[in-house]
């Protein structure tokens, strides 16, 4: 064993090993862009390997593959697409605040803006997950290394982690509207995973909704028939319903629609709302009278 580690210790980068890369691209909960129909990013080492990497992705590949330079430059692009992702965001979470200020529903908006041909269509919302939140850090810190401050990035970021706050303000007043107190109040959260059908809830913005209306009231349920119910209260301490029966019945004072799921058409959510109940719809799910406010 010991001389084995040993020989070990002796490899060389690019003379007894190389390697090959490409980026991940697969976008969970969308069952249109599937691996095999999505170009990949390859990359190598060495020519060579390069050469190789992307003579096996287009084996199984139907679109086909993006050969790059280095593998510097593929894991620089596929940082760059969520950074990207995360700026738009970013702004149309700015709009959403401004347009609130203006009494104007967001959404109207942007379906107005987006029949001009090149309109870029984002939405506002909630910025979780393991990549879009994460990655734009990664640029942000090799900026600061390089002597670059990295203003339009750290202000996307700082924008999108402050919108828990923003919407928990937005329910509040929604509450408020209709004399209803968030003292103690009985609220319900549909949805937990990052995003729309999905099970992942690392880095699920949701979490921060339910810490800052704790800050209120106890009596806070959340339904997410996507996601595992002892996963989530491993990684967040909370117990959360996944199945219709935990809920049904119920009467809730306040109910947050808080992820896309189509999952959530098979059940009748209204019957679960108490009179009066103040509605809110972080992603837009519902037609604008459906719901008292939406981001």
């Amino acid at each position: 064993m010991p001389h084995t580690l040993e020989k070990a210790s002796l490899m060389k980068f690019n003379h007894d090993f190389y390697v090959g890369y490409s980026p991940e691209r697969v976008n969970p909960g969308n069952s249109a862009h599937s691996i095999e129909n999505i170009c990949k990013i390859t990359s190598g080492s060495t020519p060579a390997t390069a050469e190789f990497v992307d003579r096996l992705y287009n084996s199984v590949l139907e679109a086909g593959t993006c050969p790059v330079s280095s593998i510097k430059v593929a894991e620089a692009a596929k940082i760059l697409e969520n950074t990207q992702r995360d700026v738009n965001i970013a702004l149309m979470n700015e709009a959403a605040i401004l347009f609130d200020a203006l009494g104007i529903d967001t959404h109207e908006v942007i379906e107005a803006a987006s029949t001009k041909w090149n309109f870029a269509h984002y939405t506002p919302g909630l910025v979780g997950g393991h990549c879009i939140g994460i990655d734009p850090y990664y640029l942000i810190n090799k900026a600061r290394e390089c002597g670059i401050d990295p203003i339009v990035m750290k202000a996307a970021r700082q924008r999108n982690e402050g919108m828990a706050t923003h919407i928990v303000s937005r329910i509040r007043r929604a509450m408020k509207s209709k004399n209803i107190p968030v003292k103690d109040a009985r609220i319900l959260l549909a949805g937990f995973s990052f995003k729309a059908d999905c099970n992942d809830t690392r880095n699920t913005k949701i979490y921060d909704i339910y810490n800052e209306l704790s800050d209120f009231t106890a009596s806070i349920d959340i339904f997410d028939p996507n996601v595992d119910q002892a996963s989530v209260l491993k990684s967040h301490a909370i117990k959360i319903c996944t199945e219709w029966h935990e809920i049904s019945g119920k009467k809730y004072d306040a109910v947050i629609f808080c992820v896309a799921h189509s999952a959530f058409s098979k059940y009748d959510i209204k019957s679960l709302m108490a009179h009066p109940c103040a509605t809110f719809d972080i992603m837009g799910i519902l037609n604008r009278p459906e719901v008292d406010d939406r981001l």
